[in-house]
């Protein structure tokens, strides 16, 4: 499970590797300074120096990364997320008035074929940035079709917008602000990210160090969520579709499924399933971790550095300063825990009850090896929210459509920090689902 890379690194895919790494909280070498925010665009609208500002993805250190998640987990926590009036209401903004109307749209239009890989950028960075900025100052690439082409630029500037809107209630009188303080993060269309991060932040903010300039830091944050939501959402939308694309009985299977809602038509005038309804259906949360599985959003290794003294590793001791990193890719990959492990297959995540079903003792060693969200403390804190969003994208989608491959070229993920198709695309073509109820077997070859 140990393999030396460079004359002073090492790969390992073990769980005991996991566990005493990342578990164990090792720090990160300085490659991740890279994910710093902001340079001269920053800098000309804050003043700022030379200065890049660390998230939590370029902290280094664990004690400080920890006290910065601490200050955000609850808001992505699984139970605030399921539970929250602030993700309701943007997801019945974003999927009943935005999503389905353009898809139904292109249907009547007799303009079947969508880039899913296109729109699913959008509906990325739209759920992120609603939830961390508030609907009112989100992004609209569901609906602006134009401006899809824009998204890197977009997020900087929905960023500066809110900042500065921040900036300037910040200097409301104490009555106005003491109301404010008095908010939670659930009243409906808040800022939910923002507002819990500034209240957090403020009262460090005549202290020395790093959280002394608040603006800064929450911008810094906050377009590193952006930047890792929408990617995550997107490139796990993305390949969920185009293997239920290619396999028309298993897609037909999730149809199945999906009627078994009790509000399973999403489209306007209609209540979305809630979260607990959606993660109670079996098919639908086997495809979530199969699709992760072979299609990590982001598969490269995650290097750490041992600390002083060293570390003993599957009996071998390892040196201080060795960097160590483990690559989700490699961990999903081993055939002795995920028989023909190139093979697309969500029964693998069920319980035993058929064929290609696994034993409970068989799911604990997938499950300890699942990883495209690392663990430990830097295990991803929008894993939550990522996955939520999969699932009920993919309930509404599937609820109303039947979609088919038109053109993958170039669907192989890149060899990369994330695994984007390589074409950048993937056109699908949709049509309406027959409601009638039909059999499918539930074992299919993927279309060619």
């Amino acid at each position: 499970p140990i393999l030396r890379t460079g004359p002073s690194s090492i790969s390992v895919a073990s769980v005991e590797g996991l566990r005493i790494v990342y578990v164990g909280a090792f720090d990160k070498d300085g490659s991740y300074n890279d994910f710093r925010n902001f340079g001269g665009w920053f800098r000309g609208l804050f003043g700022e120096k030379g200065r890049s500002v660390r998230n939590m993805m370029s902290t280094l250190a664990h004690a400080p990364h920890r006290e910065r998640k601490k200050m955000l987990s609850k808001v992505y926590s699984k139970s605030y997320l399921a539970h929250s009036s602030d993700m309701a209401l943007i997801s019945r903004v974003l999927v009943n008035e935005r999503l389905l109307p353009m898809l139904r749209r292109a249907i009547e239009a007799r303009q079947e074929l969508v880039d899913v890989f296109e729109l699913n950028l959008a509906v990325g960075q739209d759920f992120i940035t609603a939830f961390l900025l508030g609907l009112e100052d989100s992004s609209d690439l569901i609906g602006d079709e134009k401006e899809r082409i824009t998204i890197e630029r977009e997020f900087l500037t929905v960023c500066e917008k809110v900042l500065r809107k921040e900036d300037e209630k910040r200097k409301i009188t104490d009555e106005k602000e003491a109301k404010r303080d008095s908010m939670s993060p659930e009243n409906s269309g808040e800022p939910v990210v923002f507002q819990q991060m500034y209240e957090k932040l403020a009262p460090l903010g005549s202290m020395s160090g790093p959280e002394k300039n608040l603006l800064p830091t929450i911008a810094s944050e906050l377009l590193d969520h952006i930047g890792a939501g929408r990617d995550t959402i997107a490139i796990t939308l993305t390949y969920a579709m185009y293997e239920l694309s290619r396999r028309p009985a298993l897609q037909g299977c999730l149809h199945e499924e999906l009627r078994t809602l009790k509000q399973h038509a999403c489209h306007p005038g209609n209540s979305l399933p809630s979260p607990s309804s959606i993660n109670a259906l079996p098919l639908l949360h086997a495809i979530s971790p199969e699709t992760l599985r072979l299609y990590p959003p982001s598969p490269n290794p995650q290097s750490r550095v041992v600390p002083a003294g060293g570390v003993e590793l599957h009996s071998f001791l390892v040196p201080p300063g060795t960097i160590i990193s483990s690559a989700p890719y490699v961990l999903h990959m081993n055939p002795a825990i995920f028989r023909s492990p190139k093979e697309y297959n969500p029964l693998r995540w069920l319980p035993k009850s058929s064929s290609g079903c696994s034993t409970s003792s068989e799911l604990a060693a997938k499950r300890a090896r699942f990883w495209p969200f690392s663990s430990g403390e830097r295990k991803c804190i929008g894993s939550h929210f990522a996955e939520q969003i999969v699932k009920l994208v993919l309930v509404a989608m599937y609820s109303n459509s039947k979609t088919a491959v038109e053109d993958d070229t170039g669907i192989e993920p890149i060899d990369s920090n994330l695994g984007f198709p390589k074409g950048r695309k993937l056109v699908l073509r949709f049509e309406n689902v027959e409601k009638e109820k039909v059999g499918f077997a539930v074992v299919d070859k993927p279309k060619t």
